[in-house]
Formats: C-alpha cells, structure tokens, sequence
C-alpha cells in the first residue's frame, strides 16, 4: 500500500507544470469532459493517460478518485 501511494505521488509531482496550456476546466458530471484537445498537444505527465488513440476517430479516457479511509472496531468484555 505505501510503494502505490509513494509511486503516485512521485507521478503527481513530476507532473504538475506539464499540464497543458489550453486544458479546459473540469466539469461536474466527467461524461461532459472532453480531452479530444490532448489529440494535437503534447501529452506529457498524467496527460498521456487521458488521451489514448484507440481509432480514427476515438479515444480512451482514464481517470480515477483516491481516497483514504480507517476503521476498526474494539470489542471489550
């Protein structure tokens, strides 16, 4: 669990300045984002996941959410 968080991490470091400069802002409901602009820029950084040729005329997409979360529970008698 800490190699996946300390590899994502040195993965969002390494690409903070290499966002592109025309990205549009995010949307509220992701099947309105459109990452077809990533098709003539340069992709580089977390960019070359959001825009993956997979035809002529289309493209795939990935994104993701993370989150972190504890629970437990102690059972006294």
């Amino acid at each position: 669990m800490r190699l996946a968080a300390t590899i994502l991490l040195a993965a969002l470091a390494g690409a903070g300045g290499a966002q592109a400069a025309d990205a549009p802002v995010f949307k509220l409901v992701r099947s309105d984002e459109d990452y077809g602009y990533l098709a003539k820029a340069d992709r580089t950084g977390l960019d070359a996941l959001r825009y993956i040729p997979v035809g002529p005329d289309a493209y795939l997409a990935l994104g993701g959410e993370g989150s972190a979360s504890w629970s437990g529970f102690r059972v006294c008698f």
